[in-house]
């Protein structure tokens, strides 16, 4: 059963004691103790209830200051993605606290799925507040180049979080569809989510891969495209060798004559594309074959595959190859 809501201050009590000293004449001394009365488990509960019921302000009576992290992007640590509606339970302290110092941890559900969380507690000035209040999640191997959690998009590796239960990947839906991403502090947080193959992922993957040939197809006014997946690569890009004979400074245009035929895997730097069919290109140009101006003209047949992507946001697939001679 989930916890109810509780929102426990912890309140001090001053506690008085009166020694009464009689020497020659009455004489009074006051003692003075502070002592918490606040609970670290009502103080973990309170600081759960207020993300999930979207409180951002009432965040800040539970926690320490939590210093930022290298290369660690805060974004996420906002109102608008801030995870609601989820539930947690078993919230138990670990041991016995210590004079200044206490664990507690707590127990997240969602779709079936269970994971433990643990949170460090620090008395301060008489209060318990939490220490490490956000879980770091680390999307560095994830198939795609960015993270979306609960419809923010942040453009990081490594992002700082709330606790709680996310809405992952909501724009990419047409695409694909993954579990909610249960975030809690002590435990894994790296994020590699396993992401299915479907049709719509693989055609637009394939639409990517034309407009990227297009592209170099448009651009290139020379046999020796950058970043392209064909070209002619003879004297460090400074003449085209064929039909036996030297062209220098060869100039022209493409064109293409087969567009190649992809499908797409996942593997450990991201999605991959595996290559059904190759692709073809044909440059037609001039170049100085000795002192005459000669006509060109290359058929190339390329590959694509084995290149890797992370996908990027509203459907980018980078894609880019140095390559030697494909013609």
């Amino acid at each position: 059963m989930p916890l109810s809501p509780r929102r426990t201050r912890i309140r001090r009590r001053l506690f008085v004691t009166v020694v009464a000293v009689p020497v020659l004449a009455a004489a009074t001394a006051l003692v003075v103790a502070w002592w918490p009365t606040g609970d670290p488990e009502d103080v973990v509960t309170g600081y759960l209830d207020a993300i999930r019921s979207g409180d951002f302000a009432a965040t800040a009576e539970y926690t320490a200051q939590a210093p930022g992290e290298p290369d660690t992007s805060d974004e996420l640590l906002t109102e608008a993605a801030m995870p609601t509606g989820w539930e947690f339970d078993d919230v138990r302290t670990v041991g016995e606290p210590f004079e200044d110092s206490a664990t507690v941890d707590f127990t997240v559900a969602a779709d079936g799925r269970e994971r433990d969380g643990r949170f460090r507690l620090d008395l301060v000035d008489g209060e318990w507040v939490i220490a490490d209040p956000y879980v770091t999640v680390d999307a560095s191997r994830s198939p795609m180049g960015y993270v979306e959690f609960n419809g923010v998009t942040v453009e990081a590796d490594r992002v700082r979080v709330f606790p709680g239960v996310y809405r992952v990947f909501e724009s990419d839906r047409e695409l694909f569809d993954l579990p909610d991403y249960i975030a809690v502090p002590g435990g894994g947080t790296g994020y590699r989510p396993s992401v299915p193959v479907t049709d719509a992922l693989t055609g637009l993957v394939e639409t990517r891969v034309t407009e990227w040939i297009d592209s170099c197809v448009a651009a290139a006014t020379d046999p020796f495209p950058d970043g392209c997946p064909f070209r002619a690569d003879w004297g460090g890009g400074e003449y085209v060798f064929t039909n036996g004979h030297i062209y220098d400074d060869p100039t022209g245009t493409w064109r293409v004559a087969e567009y190649p035929k992809v499908w797409v895997s996942q593997d450990l730097q991201g999605f991959r594309l595996r290559q059904v069919a190759p692709g073809e290109v044909v440059f037609t140009g001039t170049g100085m074959r000795g002192d005459a101006l000669g006509d060109i003209a290359l058929d190339c047949r390329f590959a694509v595959d084995r290149l890797t992507f992370r996908l990027g946001p509203d459907g980018e697939v980078p894609l880019s190859r140095e390559i030697g001679d494909t013609c």
